[in-house]
């Protein structure tokens, strides 16, 4: 199983942090480069949250992505997930999914 974690911030840092003592191979999309998480052996690739073929590429392979991100970057990494066939959860941070969901009234999630 393949995960990536989408953000580089403190619970993007924990979920590293446990996925890690796994054999589960992850990689962290950033919007830069973080040297501080290489430094600690995390596999690390800068994207842009609002290109979708960026996203997509990254997520070819992906079998789960972890989402730490909010708002249009967060909407555009789920949009990108179901294109490129990511099959397990997109949203374990559901409570933080579901805030940022209602201020997009027109999106539909049927196609999840």
């Amino acid at each position: 199983m393949r995960i990536a974690i989408a953000g580089s911030g403190g619970l993007a840092q924990v979920s590293a942090h446990y996925i890690n003592e796994t054999v589960h191979p992850f990689i962290i999309l950033s919007r830069q480069t973080r040297p501080d998480l290489e430094s600690l052996g995390y596999q690390e690739t800068v994207v842009n949250y609002n290109n979708q073929d960026d996203l997509r590429f990254h997520l070819r392979g992906i079998d789960i992505v972890i989402s730490t991100v909010s708002g249009t970057p967060q909407i555009n990494v789920s949009d990108a997930a179901a294109h490129s066939r990511v099959s397990g959860n997109r949203y374990p941070y559901i409570l933080h999914t579901f805030y940022n969901l209602k201020n997009y009234q027109s999106y539909e999630l049927n196609h999840y």
